[in-house]
C-alpha cells in the first residue's frame, strides 16, 4: 500500500514480502535458464557452423596449394557447404541458394563443385570462384565498409583506389549508381 503522506519511511519488510520476493526472483531465475538454454543451442550449431567453414577454407586452400588436389577439395567444397548450413539455418540456406537473381552463381558455384568431384578441379574451382563472387558480391562492400573502422587494416581501405573498387566489386555500382542518378534528378527538379 501506498503511503499518503511524503515521509519516506523506513519500515523492514515482513517474513510474507520476503518469501514472495524470493519466489519472485527464482521464477525469473528460471525463466532467464530456459531463454539460455535456446539461445546457447542456437550458438553452439553457429559455432560448430563456423568451425566447419573455416576448415572448409582450409581444406580448400590446401587444395590448391598442392596443386589443385581433388580430394582436398572435394573435401574443403562439403566441409565449406555444411558449415554455411549449419551457420545461417537450413532454411535460410534454402532461401539464399532459391533466389532467381542468384541463378547463374548457383549454376556456376554448383558446377564448380560437380566439376571437382569428377576430377576436372582447374575448371572446376574457377566455376565455383566466379560463383562465389555472383553469390557473395554484395557483401564484399559492406566488409570493406566495416574494416574501414579497424586500428591497423583500417588506412588501407580508406586509400581512394581500394574504396573505388569496393563500391565497385560485386554489382553495387550498379544499384549506387542508379540512387546517386535518381537523387541527382529529384534535386534538380525542386524549386529553389
Amino acid at each position: 500500500p501506498a503511503c499518503a503522506s511524503s515521509k519516506i519511511t523506513n519500515r523492514q519488510p515482513t517474513y510474507q514480502e520476503k518469501v514472495n520476493n524470493v519466489d519472485v526472483e527464482k521464477q525469473i531465475l528460471k525463466e532467464i535458464d530456459r531463454d539460455s538454454d535456446i539461445v546457447t543451442m542456437i550458438s553452439d550449431n553457429t559455432k560448430i557452423g563456423t568451425g566447419l567453414l573455416f576448415l572448409g577454407c582450409i581444406f580448400l586452400f590446401l587444395g590448391v596449394l598442392f596443386l589443385f588436389d581433388t580430394t582436398l577439395l572435394a573435401m574443403g567444397d562439403i566441409l565449406f557447404l555444411v558449415g554455411l548450413t549449419l551457420t545461417i539455418g537450413v532454411s535460410r540456406t534454402r532461401r539464399f541458394f532459391s533466389r532467381s537473381d542468384r541463378m547463374r552463381g548457383n549454376i556456376a558455384f554448383f558446377g564448380g563443385v560437380f566439376l571437382v568431384m569428377i576430377r576436372w578441379p582447374i575448371f572446376g574451382m574457377i566455376c565455383q570462384i566466379y560463383g562465389l563472387i555472383y553469390l557473395f558480391g554484395q557483401f564484399f562492400p559492406i566488409a570493406a565498409n566495416a574494416m574501414r573502422d579497424m586500428p591497423v587494416v583500417g588506412s588501407l581501405f580508406r586509400i581512394p583506389a581500394v574504396e573505388n573498387f569496393f563500391e565497385n566489386f560485386g554489382g553495387a555500382s550498379r544499384r549506387t549508381s542508379t540512387s546517386r542518378r535518381e537523387a541527382f534528378d529529384l534535386s534538380a527538379r525542386l524549386p529553389v
